[in-house]
This record gives C-alpha cells, structure tokens and sequence, in this order.
C-alpha cells in the first residue's frame, strides 16, 4: 500500500541538495504479479535517465535483473545509478510477503530479497519508520 505523494517533501529534500530524486508510481502488491512491481521500477530508472539526464529501486539498482527486454520502455537507456535512497524496504521477502505477490518458491523470494544482492547495490542509504506497521526497522536491519 502507500502512494507516491506520501514522498513529496524526501523528494524535495534531496533536489534542494542537488540529487535526482524521483517517487515514481508503480504496481503495487496484488496490483500485479511478480516481477511486474520490478519492471516498472527499472522502466522508471531508464524513464528518468531518458527524460532527466529508488524495495525495487535497491534490486533495480542491483543489476541482477539483467538488461531490458527489447520491448520494455526505455529498453534503450541505462539503469546504472549513482546512489539510492531506499524509504522503508524489508531486506527479506519471506513467506508472507511472498504470498501476497504470488510466490512461494524459496529460490524466488531469495532472488526478491535485498539482502541477497547487498554487495552489488550503488552507494545506499535506508530511511524506516518507528512506527510503520507494514514494514517495521527490525525487517531492514540486515542490510
């Protein structure tokens, strides 16, 4: 759950101090299945990248997802990033959230989970919630 307005002033934020920051829109859990969620946050790095010179945007960044299909938006421009700044993502999917996008098989929730590709992430830094009830700190702690 969550809208990307709810960004609005983090995005703010980093602009004042001469970053990119984007809060693209895109498929949420139960919205479509996975990798769905991903594809559209790697055609929202390549959209940017294209039109202006971030869970998803960490395994995005990661380049373990290979290169765009050929018929993907913005197949055509890189993904690479500098950096992301990551609000609120769990470093496992675990059964539970799995379920909830429709996979169950151990090996895809440990390829969904930000801790596997922890060694191939751009410089990064995470932001949670005391209180966040979807995603509390202790779900982020391992990365």
């Amino acid at each position: 759950m969550g809208d990307r307005a709810n960004m609005t002033a983090a995005c703010i934020a980093f602009a004042k101090r001469g970053y990119v920051a984007i809060a693209p829109q895109y498929r949420l859990l139960g919205e479509a299945p996975w990798p769905a969620p991903l594809t559209g946050g790697r055609t929202a790095i390549r959209a940017a990248r294209a039109k202006a010179g971030a869970h998803l945007a960490l395994i995005a960044s990661s380049g373990v997802a290979g290169p765009a299909g050929a018929n993907e938006p913005y197949a055509n421009h890189a993904e690479a990033v500098a950096g992301v700044a990551a609000f609120f993502p769990p470093d496992r999917i675990e059964a539970q959230l799995g379920a909830l996008m429709g996979i169950s098989r151990p090996d895809m929730l440990s390829a969904m989970s930000p801790i596997t590709h922890s060694g191939r992430y751009p410089p990064t830094i995470l932001f949670c919630g005391d209180e966040d009830a979807i995603t509390p700190p202790e779900l982020s702690s391992g990365l």
